[in-house]
């Protein structure tokens, strides 16, 4: 889960919501 966050929030830093929902 942390990872997939961590992959997202690399790929594109407005996608931080879907850090928060995790």
């Amino acid at each position: 889960e942390s990872l997939a966050c961590r992959k997202y929030s690399a790929e594109d830093s407005p996608q931080m919501e879907i850090f928060s929902s995790t």
